[in-house]
């Protein structure tokens, strides 16, 4: 009777020692991680008088490049033309790959050709 609550007596300190300080370190934990009611936020930086001079003056610049840029416009028939011969061309290596792919003794040097052609 003495062994057995002796052996109780340890299991029973051993769990203590083992759980306590874990639920009271979690306990711990879960008060610093929790946000506060009010939010900490940094304060901007806010830019010198001199600093903002030459900041004027870049993006005036670029304003000016923008607007020139802007007048030029596109020109929609140079593009469609470009295009127009980009369908043209693989219109063609797509009848090349179908005639490849038909016939069966085609070589790896002949696809890898016609992708170096496509990509070119």
């Amino acid at each position: 009777m003495r062994l057995l609550s002796l052996k109780i007596f340890w299991v029973v300190l051993l769990l203590t020692l083992f759980l306590m300080p874990k639920g009271i370190l979690a306990h711990e934990e879960s008060q610093d991680t929790q946000p506060s009611g009010v939010k900490q936020e940094k304060p901007l930086a806010v830019p010198d008088l001199a600093d903002l001079i030459p900041l004027a003056t870049e993006l005036s610049s670029s304003l000016a490049v923008l607007k020139k840029k802007l007048a030029v416009g596109l020109d929609v028939s140079a593009v469609e033309k470009s295009f127009s011969e980009i369908v043209a061309n693989l219109e063609d290596h797509s009848s090349e790959l179908q005639r490849l792919k038909v016939s069966e003794d085609y070589r790896y040097g002949e696809l890898i050709e016609l992708k170096t052609a496509i990509l070119s």
